[in-house]
């Protein structure tokens, strides 16, 4: 599977959570990387499925997105993968990504278990 085509699988699930947006999302938040969605580095990839969650305003749907995401990108990627779900929120061990943690996500967990 491309790059193409892994970027597609996330824009078509983050469609489900957004939208009609969600490709406008895709673009200006690779953009805010300092990268176009078009070469956009896979390394970089859950990251960028981290930065996109936030644009989903309910937190359950946020933390669905975030763990199908990485779950495409496991699917994907050439070496194993372990997705946990930590007091953090969802994780993964991806290289160059996923594994950095983010107060945001910490909020969204804690808001989540009320």
């Amino acid at each position: 599977m491309t790059r193409e085509d892994i970027i597609g699988r996330i824009e078509q699930e983050l469609t489900l959570f957004i939208g009609p947006l969600a490709p406008v999302v895709m673009r200006d938040k690779a953009a805010e990387f300092g990268k176009s969605i078009d070469d956009f580095p896979e390394d970089k990839l859950a990251e960028l499925v981290e930065e996109v969650s936030f644009e989903i305003q309910n937190n359950q749907s946020k933390v669905e997105f975030q763990r199908a995401g990485l779950e495409i990108l496991q699917e994907t990627s050439h070496q194993p993968l372990a997705l946990e779900e930590s007091g953090a929120g969802v994780t993964s061990g991806l290289p160059g990504g996923g594994a950095r943690r983010t107060g945001r996500l910490k909020k969204v967990e804690r808001e989540k278990q009320r």
